[in-house]
């Protein structure tokens, strides 16, 4: 008769042959299993990943991908066609290649940007915008025409109203302020003085209020 820890051991190592799938390994700590390098699980069964032509497993090996120059269709690897201007690139939105500064993607093609006077290419150079002082009016840069009391505004194609003044359409009128206010913080505006609140466009007592 077998002792009661070898028959344990025994019966142990049936269940994890009968459990673990043919091409698996165990799993430190967790008491379960992992495909092999190469294998992937379907169906409780460890399934040989088959790479077709110009394709490679993935570094977990349980997939595979094209090699440079070739991208994923379906299950196939189809050779990149890069057209002139253009170049190989894993980040052009599945389509395998991007075109070079000053080009633009067009369906398949690399189409020069054409740049309008006074305007520069963006940073990926597939786009173009306005230089300072100007702003873009369909595929031309227009001059900002700024107002008396006015500034360019950060980015440079519009325009804001200096301190103390507020933008009606396309000019700047001073803020009139009321008796017992002061201009907002903005400048744009008014603020009654505490701890009077506004009626209209006067400041009054907080119990006059209506």
């Amino acid at each position: 008769m077998l002792a009661l820890g070898a028959t344990t051991a025994a019966v142990a190592q049936q269940q994890d042959v009968t459990v673990r799938p043919a091409n698996s390994h165990p799993v430190a700590y967790s008491g379960g299993w992992r495909c092999d390098y190469g294998y992937v699980a379907r169906a409780s069964q460890c399934e040989e990943v088959a790479p077709p032509v110009n394709g490679r497993l993935t570094a977990r090996g349980d997939d595979w991908e094209c090699a440079r120059g070739f991208r994923r269709l379906e299950m196939q690897c189809r050779m990149v066609e890069v057209p002139q201007h253009g170049f190989l690139s894993v980040y052009s939105a599945g389509r395998g290649w991007d075109c070079e500064r000053g080009y633009a993607a067009q369906h398949a093609a690399c189409v020069s940007v054409a740049v309008p006077l006074n305007a520069y290419l963006t940073d990926r150079g597939d786009s173009w915008n306005c230089l300072r002082g100007f702003r873009r009016n369909g595929l031309t840069c227009t001059t900002v025409a700024v107002p008396e009391n006015a500034y360019l505004n950060r980015m440079g194609d519009d325009w804001s109203c200096d301190y103390g003044f507020a933008r009606f359409a396309q000019r700047c009128a001073a803020v009139e302020v009321p008796a017992l206010a002061h201009l907002s913080a903005g400048g744009n505006s008014w603020d009654c003085n505490t701890p009077y609140v506004r009626h209209d466009n006067r400041c009054v007592a907080r119990e006059s209020a209506p």
